[in-house]
Protein backbone atom coordinates (compact mmCIF):
# COMPACT_ATOMS: atom_id res chain seq x y z
CA UNK A 1 0.00 0.00 0.00
CA UNK A 2 1.35 3.67 -0.95
CA UNK A 3 0.74 5.63 2.25
CA UNK A 4 1.08 9.54 2.29
CA UNK A 5 1.75 11.03 6.03
CA UNK A 6 0.66 15.10 6.23
CA UNK A 7 2.74 16.36 9.01
CA UNK A 8 5.86 15.09 10.16
CA UNK A 9 6.11 15.69 14.25
CA UNK A 10 5.54 13.02 16.96
CA UNK A 11 2.25 11.73 15.48
CA UNK A 12 3.53 11.33 11.72
CA UNK A 13 7.52 10.58 12.59
CA UNK A 14 6.08 7.29 14.70
CA UNK A 15 3.59 6.32 11.79
CA UNK A 16 6.09 6.54 9.61
CA UNK A 17 8.68 4.44 11.23
CA UNK A 18 5.74 1.51 12.07
CA UNK A 19 4.04 1.69 8.63
CA UNK A 20 7.28 1.66 6.06
CA UNK A 21 8.38 -1.88 7.10
CA UNK A 22 5.39 -3.01 4.89
CA UNK A 23 4.23 -0.30 2.94
CA UNK A 24 5.43 2.61 0.53
CA UNK A 25 5.37 5.68 3.03
CA UNK A 26 5.92 9.08 2.12
CA UNK A 27 5.94 12.38 4.65
CA UNK A 28 5.28 15.89 4.22
CA UNK A 29 6.19 18.58 6.70
CA UNK A 30 6.26 21.91 6.48
CA UNK A 31 9.07 23.16 8.73
CA UNK A 32 12.54 22.42 8.22
CA UNK A 33 14.28 19.92 8.96
CA UNK A 34 15.94 21.72 11.79
CA UNK A 35 12.91 23.03 13.45
CA UNK A 36 10.19 20.35 13.23
CA UNK A 37 8.66 19.65 16.44
CA UNK A 38 10.43 23.00 18.05
CA UNK A 39 6.66 24.82 18.29
CA UNK A 40 6.12 23.12 21.86
CA UNK A 41 8.24 21.27 24.42
CA UNK A 42 7.16 17.57 25.30
CA UNK A 43 6.33 15.81 28.05
CA UNK A 44 5.45 12.23 29.32
CA UNK A 45 6.35 9.49 31.61
CA UNK A 46 9.70 8.18 32.07
CA UNK A 47 8.11 4.56 31.30
CA UNK A 48 6.25 5.65 28.12
CA UNK A 49 9.71 7.49 26.88
CA UNK A 50 11.67 3.92 27.48
CA UNK A 51 9.48 1.54 25.04
CA UNK A 52 9.85 4.74 22.45
CA UNK A 53 13.68 4.87 22.50
CA UNK A 54 13.73 1.27 22.66
CA UNK A 55 11.90 0.47 19.22
CA UNK A 56 14.62 2.85 18.25
CA UNK A 57 17.69 1.11 20.01
CA UNK A 58 18.50 4.40 22.57
CA UNK A 59 19.11 4.93 25.65
CA UNK A 60 15.71 7.33 27.22
CA UNK A 61 18.55 9.40 28.74
CA UNK A 62 19.45 10.38 25.00
CA UNK A 63 15.83 11.99 24.98
CA UNK A 64 15.61 13.24 28.48
CA UNK A 65 15.68 16.80 29.01
CA UNK A 66 14.56 17.05 32.75
CA UNK A 67 13.21 14.86 35.11
CA UNK A 68 10.23 16.07 37.60
CA UNK A 69 10.62 15.19 41.07
CA UNK A 70 7.31 15.60 41.42
CA UNK A 71 4.32 15.97 39.03
CA UNK A 72 1.10 16.87 40.64
CA UNK A 73 -2.35 17.63 38.64
CA UNK A 74 -6.13 16.83 39.64
CA UNK A 75 -6.52 15.74 35.77
CA UNK A 76 -4.31 13.11 36.35
CA UNK A 77 -1.40 11.89 38.31
CA UNK A 78 2.41 10.71 36.65
CA UNK A 79 5.08 10.53 39.62
CA UNK A 80 7.63 10.03 36.89
CA UNK A 81 7.29 12.78 34.20
CA UNK A 82 10.20 13.95 32.40
CA UNK A 83 10.45 16.64 29.24
CA UNK A 84 12.27 15.35 26.37
CA UNK A 85 14.28 16.79 23.18
CA UNK A 86 11.14 16.52 20.98
CA UNK A 87 13.37 17.07 17.56
CA UNK A 88 15.70 14.42 18.24
CA UNK A 89 13.00 11.77 18.63
CA UNK A 90 11.37 13.02 16.03
CA UNK A 91 14.56 12.89 13.01
CA UNK A 92 15.37 9.69 14.96
CA UNK A 93 11.80 8.27 14.20
CA UNK A 94 12.33 9.60 10.38
CA UNK A 95 15.41 8.49 10.36
CA UNK A 96 14.96 5.01 10.90
CA UNK A 97 12.06 5.05 8.68
CA UNK A 98 12.27 3.70 5.21
CA UNK A 99 9.87 6.81 4.33
CA UNK A 100 10.57 9.16 2.05
CA UNK A 101 10.21 12.50 4.22
CA UNK A 102 9.87 15.87 2.38
CA UNK A 103 11.22 18.62 4.99
CA UNK A 104 9.50 22.56 3.92
CA UNK A 105 6.36 21.00 2.15
CA UNK A 106 3.59 22.63 2.74
CA UNK A 107 1.08 18.95 2.24
CA UNK A 108 -1.53 19.92 -0.84
CA UNK A 109 -4.26 17.70 -1.58
CA UNK A 110 -2.91 17.50 -5.29
CA UNK A 111 0.81 16.55 -3.64
CA UNK A 112 -1.28 13.25 -2.14
CA UNK A 113 -3.67 12.17 -4.80
CA UNK A 114 -1.32 8.82 -6.18
CA UNK A 115 -1.97 7.21 -2.57
CA UNK A 116 -3.91 4.45 -1.09
CA UNK A 117 -3.79 6.09 2.23
CA UNK A 118 -3.81 9.64 3.87
CA UNK A 119 -3.07 10.01 7.05
CA UNK A 120 -3.63 13.97 8.14
CA UNK A 121 -0.69 14.20 11.71
CA UNK A 122 -0.85 17.47 11.27
CA UNK A 123 -2.72 17.68 15.22
CA UNK A 124 -5.22 20.85 15.64
CA UNK A 125 -4.07 22.77 12.58
CA UNK A 126 -6.10 19.74 10.74
CA UNK A 127 -4.16 20.56 7.25
CA UNK A 128 -6.68 18.18 5.36
CA UNK A 129 -9.75 17.55 7.55
CA UNK A 130 -11.67 20.26 8.71
CA UNK A 131 -11.42 21.81 11.73
CA UNK A 132 -12.86 19.66 15.03
CA UNK A 133 -16.63 20.78 16.24
CA UNK A 134 -18.01 21.12 19.23
CA UNK A 135 -19.26 17.92 21.48
CA UNK A 136 -22.67 18.23 20.84
CA UNK A 137 -21.31 16.69 17.00
CA UNK A 138 -20.25 13.80 19.19
CA UNK A 139 -16.35 14.74 18.12
CA UNK A 140 -13.58 13.34 20.10
CA UNK A 141 -10.68 16.28 20.72
CA UNK A 142 -7.67 14.21 22.55
CA UNK A 143 -6.71 17.37 25.44
CA UNK A 144 -3.57 18.33 25.36
CA UNK A 145 -1.41 20.73 27.45
CA UNK A 146 0.96 23.70 26.82
CA UNK A 147 2.59 25.64 29.30
CA UNK A 148 5.17 28.42 28.40
CA UNK A 149 7.72 28.35 31.04
CA UNK A 150 10.04 31.63 31.23
CA UNK A 151 12.98 30.98 33.55
CA UNK A 152 16.89 30.24 33.15
CA UNK A 153 16.09 27.28 35.33
CA UNK A 154 14.00 24.47 35.40
CA UNK A 155 11.70 24.16 37.77
CA UNK A 156 11.51 21.13 40.12
CA UNK A 157 8.31 20.23 39.95
CA UNK A 158 5.48 20.26 37.95
CA UNK A 159 1.65 21.25 38.41
CA UNK A 160 -1.37 21.69 36.74
CA UNK A 161 -4.81 22.31 37.75
CA UNK A 162 -6.99 23.22 35.04
CA UNK A 163 -10.58 24.37 35.83
CA UNK A 164 -12.00 24.14 32.25
CA UNK A 165 -11.37 21.84 29.31
CA UNK A 166 -11.50 23.42 26.38
CA UNK A 167 -11.58 21.16 23.00
CA UNK A 168 -10.60 23.48 20.64
CA UNK A 169 -7.85 24.88 21.67
CA UNK A 170 -4.18 23.87 22.12
CA UNK A 171 -2.43 26.01 24.41
CA UNK A 172 -2.65 26.33 28.25
CA UNK A 173 -2.04 29.74 28.33
CA UNK A 174 -5.18 30.50 26.07
CA UNK A 175 -7.10 27.99 28.43
CA UNK A 176 -6.11 30.23 31.47
CA UNK A 177 -6.92 33.59 29.62
CA UNK A 178 -10.59 32.47 29.26
CA UNK A 179 -11.12 31.88 32.74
Amino acid sequence: MKIGIAGGGIAGSYLAFSLSKNHVVEVYEEKTRERVGEDCACGTSMRTLEKYASLLNRAPSDYVRHTCSEFLSKVFENRDAVTFNKNKLILDFLEKSEADVNFKQKVERENLRGFDLVIDATGCCRSLLPPPRNELERNWVCPCFQADVISEELPKDFYFDLKKWVSSGYSLKERIEQK
